[in-house]
């Protein structure tokens, strides 16, 4: 039996870049997999090993491409990518279309792969280390709606569609992560989604990491919206003019 290399996760955090915290939900994901088939793996910021597979998170955050001739590297896209998705740096893509990737969308790939085939989907599903030990029954939660997540104008429509029915949306005033928003999200009766873009692309990392702590999601969804099967029966989705009735 062939013996595994040793797995490095690498966060890329520019300076006084506070978002980066958030890049630790899925860097913690890929840790738990990689352990589970056995391998030794190792967590930092803004640093490779040449002794390890290093998986690059942040990438279109800034990454000097010259490091692939002296570490190994495969870069993780988080990023909703494409016609109506994020924008990104030309030097992102190129960086993307000259390594190895892995997505967590199979849609991203177009943007910047050749062969769609050599990149391979890694969907971010269920998380049995957030399961809590202690949970606050549902009916006694003392947040009906809890929103996390970045605000633009499109995410503010769908809100405020759910406020005017009378629901009342709690959000955060400043970034949180960890811990600290996770508290948040046991308190919360269910957890509300929307798309940030256009593309509708479903917001999985997401969605899974509050279903993992045992909290309801409910999901805008579109004619774009293209979840990954687990998801289906597990979100309580709205779509259209599904969300006033």
């Amino acid at each position: 039996m062939s013996q595994l290399p040793e797995i490095h996760l690498c966060i890329q955090q520019p300076v006084g870049y506070v978002h980066s915290l958030g890049l630790l939900d899925q860097a913690r994901y890929f840790r738990y997999q990689a352990q589970r088939l056995g391998a030794t793996v190792s967590l930092a910021k803004n640093r490779l090993r040449h002794d390890a597979l290093n998986f690059v998170f942040g990438a279109h955050l800034g990454f000097d491409a010259a490091q692939r001739e002296r570490h190994s590297c495969i870069f993780v896209n988080l990023e909703q990518l494409g016609e109506g998705g994020a924008k990104v740096s030309a030097d992102y893509l190129k960086l993307l279309a000259s390594s190895a990737v892995v997505d967590y969308d199979a849609d991203n790939r177009a943007a910047y792969a050749t062969s769609i085939d050599d990149v391979p989907v890694v969907p971010l599903l269920h998380a049995p280390y957030l399961t809590p030990t202690e949970t606050i029954p549902l009916e006694d939660r003392p947040i009906d709606l809890l929103f996390i997540g970045s605000m633009n104008e499109r995410r503010r429509a769908w809100l405020d569609r759910i406020e005017a029915t009378g629901l009342s949306v709690a959000m955060f005033d400043s970034a949180l992560y960890g811990p600290e928003r996770d508290q948040f999200i046991l308190q919360a009766k269910a957890v509300v989604n929307a798309h940030f873009y256009e593309s509708s692309r479903f917001e999985q990392a997401r969605v899974a990491h509050c279903l993992s702590l045992g909290t309801p999601v409910i999901s805008e969804r579109t004619a774009q919206t293209l979840p990954h099967p687990a998801f289906e029966d597990s979100v309580f989705w709205l779509e259209g003019e599904q969300l006033e009735q």
